[in-house]
């Protein structure tokens, strides 16, 4: 053993004489014993430095698999004699009769192991060799294996052809008789692209990688696709792309397609198909939330609370995705909109959260990742169909669209009107606490019935009692102000409106000392559920006319 290892080594010899210098020891195993020596090997000389790939002056062979995976699986043989001092010899062969007979020979040595890998000529795409291999019909070349198994990521080396897996890639391949179908027939509420390539194209491969990270990024938002113009030319060349690689953004329509201009990367095409991208979001205020959250009463509503200013690309693809565009609603809110925050309660930025349920009695927050395809199939379980459904109305009388607003069903303290009277307090039970104002509540006040309904709510839950909270402007329900003869506004009512008619109303004292304030509202009902207060009969057991209110007039477009 020992003389073959100074024989290969050359430049290495054994330092420590023979007997005691000598590392000994014994084994003993079933009774067996065992002698063993240990020696040393030192290196006493350098090694002659690796030669380079290519001596001065020579002209480089070089070869192209036609597919990637042969170099690599080639060079996979190597790796572990991958060392400074490992020299890898790569042999090129003038073309033989047999597509079968090897065309390169990889080859490496070393002490312990070697290894030798052929590469076949009907393997190679295309060989061209050095001068040198006329003659002697094969070339060598040589270089240390840690710059060859670098190379294994250079494009010169194995650079083969455009191939997209759909089991590796997310980028949509298409022919030209399935265009329309996945492309031209979405135009009206989708954004897409398309790459026109050829498949032995050098350019090409080298966008594969880029222009597929804009298909993961894009995945389920818009259609990043691509065709093969070397099997599809009549079409590439009626598409006016005479050149590849090139990139079509199809915009939703009426916006004509276009070619992106200037030098083809990723990122260009990642941000025109989010500047494209449609939205159909509605961004939310107090003006307009109550509006949006009572419109449509089939449909859930789903809402983003953002600190950013603008609409993220992910919640716009959502709400315009096929089937979420019919059956749920979108809204953004952002942080500075501090009263509908507060009205959900929320504290961080970003949350989710859907409300369904005529008087959205339904919520439900997102707890999951802040990804397109996780919020998508979240979303998709609240989605229901039923847009422009027939519902009744509380009073049963007639129909009437869901798309009609009744945004006193999400309120907490709702104004009473012709409209929301039959819903807010004469269909259902509990006894009716109407605030009496001479004219709009104010948002204090609001706040300070908010935050008795909830007490009283709470107090009133084992006893089986129900109390439901409103306001009224007598300035423009003149009926009811004659009803009431309330001495001092504001002030407030106890209406219990079954079976008979009848109210109590606050009483303010002989010099008009107690207010209509929280103590006031509070002695009232007190008196109420202490069964002290006196009830009135509503004359003739019918209430009183409502205010013909106008519907506010629409802002015109522009």
């Amino acid at each position: 053993m020992m003389s073959a290892l100074a024989k290969t080594a050359g430049a290495r010899r054994n330092p420590y004489p023979e007997g005691a210098h000598e590392l000994q020891f014994s084994l003993e195993e079933d009774g067996a014993f065992t002698e063993c020596r240990l020696k040393t090997l030192v290196l006493d000389e350098v090694l002659e430095a690796a030669p380079a790939f290519l001596a001065p002056g020579e002209r480089p062979s070089s070869f192209r698999a036609k597919q990637a995976e042969v170099w690599f699986a080639a060079l996979s043989e190597f790796q572990e004699l991958d060392a400074s001092d490992v020299v890898l010899k790569v042999t090129f062969r003038t073309p033989a009769d047999s597509p079968e007979a090897p065309a390169v020979i990889l080859k490496a040595n070393t002490i312990g192991s070697d290894a030798e890998v052929e590469l076949v000529h009907s393997s190679l795409e295309e060989i061209e060799l050095a001068e040198q291999a006329a003659t002697a019909g094969e070339i060598t070349h040589r270089s240390t294996m840690s710059r060859w198994l670098l190379a294994a990521v250079a494009p010169s080396l194995v650079i083969g052809k455009v191939k997209i897996e759909a089991m590796e890639h997310d980028i949509i391949q298409i022919q030209a008789s399935t265009f329309d179908g996945i492309i031209s027939k979405f135009r009206d509420s989708s954004v897409s692209s398309l790459w026109f390539f050829k498949d032995d194209g050098k350019d090409d491969g080298k966008f594969l990688d880029e222009y597929n990270k804009v298909a993961s990024d894009m995945k389920g938002m818009a259609k990043v696709c691509a065709i093969n113009c070397n099997e599809y030319s009549v079409f590439c060349d009626k598409q006016g792309v005479k050149e590849t690689p090139a990139v079509m953004i199809y915009p939703p329509n009426p916006v004509p397609a276009f070619k992106l201009e200037g030098k083809l990367e990723g990122k260009a095409v990642f941000n025109k198909l989010a500047k494209f991208m449609p939205d159909q979001t509605e961004r939310l205020t107090k003006d307009n939330v109550d509006k949006f959250l009572t419109t449509d009463v089939t449909k859930p509503k789903a809402l983003l609370f953002s600190n950013k200013k603008s609409v993220p690309l992910m919640w716009k693809a959502l709400s315009s995705e096929t089937v979420f565009k019919r059956t749920v609603k979108f809204g953004f809110v952002t942080e500075d909109q501090s009263d509908i925050v507060q009205r959900f309660k929320v504290k961080k930025f970003p949350t989710v959260l859907i409300q369904q349920g005529a008087k959205g009695e339904k919520k439900d927050t997102y707890s999951g990742e802040f990804n397109f395809l996780a919020l998508k199939d979240w979303v998709n379980l609240h989605s229901e169909s039923g847009m422009g459904d027939k519902v009744s109305s509380p009073g049963g009388a007639k129909e009437e669209t869901a798309e009609e607003a009744k945004p006193w069903l999400v309120q907490e303290v709702p104004e009473l009107t012709v409209k929301s009277h039959q819903d807010v307090c004469f269909k259902g039970e509990g006894l009716c606490v109407i605030f009496l104002k001479d004219g709009e509540a104010s948002q204090a006040e609001i706040d300070m019935l908010t935050g008795l309904s909830k007490k009283y709510t709470s107090q009133l839950s084992d006893r089986g009692a129900k109390m439901k909270w409103m306001w009224m402007n007598l300035n423009v329900e003149k009926a009811y102000k004659d009803l009431f003869k309330a001495s001092k506004l504001p002030s407030a009512a106890v209406f219990n409106p079954h079976k008979r008619l009848r109210f109590t109303l606050l009483d303010h004292g002989e010099d008009g000392e107690v207010k209509g304030d929280e103590q006031g509202i509070i002695k009232l009902l007190d008196k109420v559920l202490g069964g002290d207060a006196r009830f009135t009969m509503v004359p003739g057991q019918k209430l009183p006319a409502w205010a013909q209110r106008e519907a506010p007039a629409k802002k015109a477009e522009l």
